[in-house]
């Protein structure tokens, strides 16, 4: 086996505009892509010329790679979608699982290795067949989440949760495999690159040293033609002419080089031109500046600077107030800061509150004053037009900010706040009030695995955690006193967490953790109780939060339950069946709502209301059988169930609470009604929906 070759260098240097290392990338990943170009196309000639495209676009949009380890799934993306083009609309085949390994082939080594692609093939085939066609529909067939839902009937979230869940399972699969040979797969822990290797064909087919020159060429050609608009036919790009005879060392192997473009005379004069020009231009406008000097009134040369370049500050719209000091924008304004950042704000108080930003930075620093007004607040909304923001710098004006605002930026990795605020603080790239007592906002993009929350923490604030890598999150026993909506929900990987003892308060869907499969309360909790993996309350009469991860397709509730709290169940995608006993008398709204796999719900015959929302979007029901006891139904109660064909009423007619009739997703559901009960003298009361007599 030929040594591993190292492409990770020369992909960093080509996203910094290292042509040489364009050159090594074509050279050590064109068969590659040519391969699976041959697989898609079923046509090596028409392959040629998708390899061609595939570089160009390549080597224009390298510079936005975010992460040089997803060069090679990019790479494929980029290809399958090339192909997809091509085929104007035609419908891709289904990639092969695997071909003839090839020992010439020195992309990567887990490429070279047979053995290793049959320990993914084997992976994959370990994974629920649910999950098997969402990976492939995602990340072979790069269908949006969308597409992958409309073909397997379901919703967004169900193959949101589908690939979240083959992933995890990947991962852990890797690492008893890891364990348990001792070698290291030498793979990424995220199984979304194992898709894409899955997705390579091995090497089978083979060009020519001409055919790649050619394809080379073309690819250059089109780069320098589109280039020279831009830059004058300055640029030089270049290729090995026999890179095995190629001298030693980096001199040596530039001045073996065959140069496909080259500085032109005709783009050495234009320059001259341009340059001749500028100066002209640069002259002309010196001495204009100079003569409007001279004209101005001795007033204004003391003061503003008309010509210098910058606009004076904007006059205040509509002032509230004779003052200066006083008078504010009214409406939203926008302003572009010198690094091409926009920002949207508003004027409240003296003060501004930015509701809007648009960025392509990495780093985001929040000015300290906007046309002389301090910034104090950022709404929540803010952030949410998709920034690719990595870290972000608060400065010490501002007094308030929500972790709901930080959590819509999905790639942040740490917050920091100017020294002296007297409001926040950020510890370890984590986002606290200034005395450290309430827990801000944790970064979704935050490296590291595990997380002890300090123990001067006494709230968690809604929305405050939200992290794709933690998989512990350790809390004191005593500390805590509340969490916040959605305070947790963000941890999409955790799988355990316990309950410190101290907490009192629990804000909506605060655990909605997705992958957790158990939850545990601290000894000495006078609060709350964990029975059977979920969380109730201390007297155990309330279920509050389900654990969303917990693999069980069934679910009977405790004998103890009377009562069930909103979204409890939430996002519980195995969950198949949810039995209540008797004992259960209430349901909040959205108590049994939004369970993606719910096709049978045993409702108890206690129940005497059904509130807002209390069973909706539930995809998957068939048929719900309404409590004999039941006096009131709102009209949303079952909103949302796209296939719900029929509901049973095994009591007297319910009277409507809510607005309007009875909302249901399929117009065509049946209402049953007991055949000897008198007050059914007006169903169509419910809504203009079928309806009959139980036989």
């Amino acid at each position: 086996m030929q040594e591993k070759f190292q492409l990770l260098p020369y992909i960093e240097r080509a996203r910094e505009g290292d042509e040489e290392a364009f050159v090594v990338l074509f050279e050590q990943t064109h068969l590659l892509t040519y391969n699976l170009a041959c697989v898609l196309l079923q046509d090596t000639e028409e392959a040629k010329d998708i390899v061609s495209e595939v570089y160009i676009r390549v080597f224009q949009h390298i510079a936005e790679l975010r992460d040089p380890h997803s060069f090679i799934r990019w790479l494929t993306v980029i290809t399958h979608n090339v192909c997809h083009d091509h085929l104007h609309g035609r419908t891709l085949p289904i990639l092969p699982d695997g071909a003839a390994d090839c020992p010439e082939d020195n992309i990567e080594e887990w490429l070279q290795k047979e053995s290793l692609h049959n320990t993914i093939e084997r992976m994959m085939t370990l994974l629920p067949e649910p999950q098997q066609r969402a990976v492939q529909d995602v990340y072979f067939h790069q269908l949006t989440l969308g597409e992958a839902a409309a073909l397997e009937d379901c919703s967004i979230n169900t193959i949101k949760s589908r690939l979240y869940y083959a992933r995890e399972t990947l991962r852990r699969v890797i690492e008893a495999e890891e364990k348990r040979t001792g070698d290291k797969l030498h793979l990424p822990a995220s199984a979304v690159c194992l898709a894409a290797l899955m997705s390579l064909p091995q090497t089978v087919f083979t060009l020519t040293p001409a055919e790649s020159a050619a394809i080379f060429s073309s690819v250059i050609s089109a780069l320098g033609t589109r280039r020279a608009a831009e830059l004058g036919g300055m640029r030089v790009i270049t290729a090995l002419d026999s890179p095995e005879d190629a001298p030693a060392g980096r001199i040596g192997r530039l001045l073996h080089r065959r140069y496909l473009l080259k500085i032109t005379p005709a783009a050495a004069l234009m320059a001259t031109v341009c340059l001749f020009a500028a100066v002209g231009l640069f002259a002309g406008a010196a001495a204009v500046y100079a003569q409007r000097e001279d004209d101005l009134p001795a007033q204004t040369q003391a003061g503003d600077t008309p010509g210098s370049g910058i606009d004076p500050m904007p006059a205040p719209i509509a002032a509230l107030s004779d003052e200066t000091d006083n008078a504010v924008y009214a409406g939203t304004v926008s302003r572009q800061t010198s690094d091409d950042t926009l920002y949207r704000f508003t004027v409240e108080d003296g003060c501004a509150v930015i509701c809007g930003v648009e960025s392509t930075a990495d780093i985001l620093e929040i000015p300290a004053s906007i046309d002389g007004y301090p910034v104090t607040a950022v709404t929540e909304d803010a952030f949410a037009g998709g920034l690719t923001v990595a870290r972000l710098i608060l400065p010490d004006t501002l007094t308030a900010i929500s972790g709901r605002t930080l959590a819509a930026l999905t790639e942040l990795e740490a917050v920091s706040v100017q020294e002296g605020s007297p409001y926040l603080t950020a510890i370890q790239g984590v986002l606290y009030s200034a005395d450290g007592t309430t827990l801000i906002a944790y970064p979704n993009d935050k490296p590291g695995t595990s997380f002890t929350v300090p123990e001067a923490v006494r709230v968690i604030d809604a929305y405050a955690v939200n992290s794709r890598h933690l998989l512990t999150l350790d809390a004191p026993v005593f500390g805590i006193e509340r969490i916040g909506a959605r305070g947790l929900a963000g941890c999409i990987a955790l799988t355990e967490f316990r309950l410190p003892a101290s907490v009192t308060e629990l804000g909506e869907m605060a655990l909605a953790c997705p992958a957790v499969t158990s939850f545990r309360v601290y000894a000495g909790s006078t609060s709350f109780y964990s029975v059977s993996d979920a969380i109730l309350n201390h007297e155990r009469t309330e279920l509050i939060q389900y654990p969303l991860g917990k693999t069980s397709s069934a679910y009977t509730l405790p004998k103890s339950v009377t009562g069930i709290a909103s979204h409890a169940f939430d996002g519980a995608s195995y969950l198949t069946t949810i039995i209540m006993l008797d004992t259960v008398q209430t349901l909040a709204p959205y108590a049994v709502a939004n369970v993606p796999r719910l096709a049978r719900l045993n409702l108890s015959d206690s129940i005497e209301s059904l509130p807002a929302h209390c069973l909706s979007g539930n995809d998957f029901i068939l048929e719900y059988t309404l409590p004999a006891k039941l006096q009131t139904l709102d009209t949303q109660a079952m909103a949302d169930c796209g296939q719900l064909a029929q509901i049973t009423f095994r009591g007297a007619q319910p009277a409507l609470t809510g607005d309007g009739k009875l909302s249901l997703a399929n117009r065509g559901c049946t209402l049953i009604y007991p055949s000897g009960d008198d007050s059914w003298t007006d169903p169509a009361a419910l809504g203009d929906y079928p309806t009959r007599r139980a036989d």
